[in-house]
């Protein structure tokens, strides 16, 4: 619940600063690009504890690996993201396209021994679909792909591998244009992917980011 305040705390000032600022109307028709820099809460999501089993760095008389079963989990915390993109705009509709850099933090898994991580990277592509309200705020609807970089990390082996895929992604936003050129946003996105997949696999995880940010518009 905590961790909702910050978001409602932005959405607030958006309505506030549309509602009591002298009305000036930044909305113009044609083409601009945009870049921005975000940050807030993401969250990368995988098996409970419960259900992972994980790789001890011994092995059985036959050769085989011993698990240990994970005896909790950590996951959430702080997000970043870097984004640009740019818009074709008219009759208050703006079309165009984004692509964003985001970090997000690790999950991780702590046995009786060690701990073992997952990070993840993705870079997004996105088609992006918005609408200008008088009053300059404007929400904007996205949808694209991301390529996810996912590590795994086991400090039971010391063994880290990476993988690499594309995976379905959707996003929105909510901005309010202080000036022509600068807004503040609340954005967040959702990465599909399979929890249940494999832990030490490391791959198609999903992951949901919401974040607030600046951008500038030129």
């Amino acid at each position: 619940m905590k961790k909702t305040i910050p978001c409602f705390s932005l959405i607030l000032t958006l309505a506030s600063a549309s509602a009591f600022a002298q009305y000036t109307d930044f909305y113009q028709d044609g083409v601009y690009s945009y870049v921005g820099v975000d940050a807030g809460y993401g969250n990368i999501y995988s098996k409970p504890y419960n259900l992972v089993q994980i790789e001890s760095g011994f092995t059985n008389p036959d050769g085989s690996n011993i698990y240990i079963p994970a005896t909790g989990r950590s996951s959430g915390g702080f997000a970043y993201g870097l984004n640009g993109g740019y818009l074709w705009n008219a009759n208050r509709f703006g079309f165009g396209g984004e692509l964003a850099f985001n970090g997000y933090p690790n999950t991780q898994y702590t046995t009786s021994q060690e701990t073992a991580d997952v990070e993840a990277t993705s870079v997004l592509i996105m088609a992006v679909g918005k609408y200008y309200f008088p009053g300059n705020i404007s929400i904007a609807l996205k949808g694209g792909g991301a390529y996810v970089v996912d590590t795994y990390d086991n400090n039971n082996t010391d063994n880290s591998q990476t993988t690499n895929n594309m995976q379905a992604a959707v996003g929105a936003s909510i901005a309010y244009a202080i000036t022509q050129n600068i807004s503040i946003n609340l954005n967040g996105h959702y990465i599909f992917g399979d929890p249940d997949a494999d832990f030490n696999e490391g791959l198609n995880k999903p992951i949901l980011a919401v974040m607030g940010g600046v951008s500038y518009n030129f």
